[in-house]
């Protein structure tokens, strides 16, 4: 499934804002149209959210970055 959102959000120009997850293999995907009124502050807002994970309540990483960055403080 995610690979279909993944080639749906980019044939059609969306930007990744995010990819949540607890691990790299389980995410949550936060894609947003750039010519959407707001987009650059709703990207933004998206990745300042600190994110925990459904089942477990842990931090998650944003893996959209590729800098493995942890959302929020330890």
């Amino acid at each position: 499934m995610g690979h279909i959102l993944k080639e749906y959000a980019e044939e059609r120009g969306y930007v990744l804002a995010a990819a949540y997850g607890d691990t790299p293999i389980a995410l949550h995907y936060y894609y947003v149209k750039p010519g959407f009124p707001d987009a650059k502050r709703i990207v933004s807002a998206i990745r300042d959210v600190d994110y925990c994970w459904w089942m477990n309540g842990r931090r998650c990483r944003n893996y959209a970055d590729g800098k493995d960055r942890l959302c929020g403080p330890d």
